[in-house]
């Protein structure tokens, strides 16, 4: 069984907050820190949407692309 996201997220909150902890830097140090690591994090965010959606576009346009290359089916009828 996979474990929960709600226990990964959890589980990786705490291993920050115990990094942050342990590394006895004071928060006027660590606060510019985790402003960098949000920006960062956010800017691998969009370029991932951004790529999501491209690739999404692209497969979208592909399935247009074959379906109006296949031929149209005749229906057959049975009596």
């Amino acid at each position: 069984m996979e474990k929960p996201i709600t226990l990964i997220i959890s589980e990786t909150k705490n291993e920050i907050v115990n990094a942050i902890n342990q590394s006895n830097l004071p928060l006027f140090v660590i606060e510019p820190m985790v402003k960098g690591l949000y920006e960062e994090i956010s800017f691998a965010l969009k370029t991932q949407a951004d790529k999501d959606l491209l690739s999404y576009k692209a497969a979208l346009e592909q399935e247009l692309k074959e379906s109006e290359a296949e031929p149209p089916q005749e229906k057959e009828i049975h009596l």
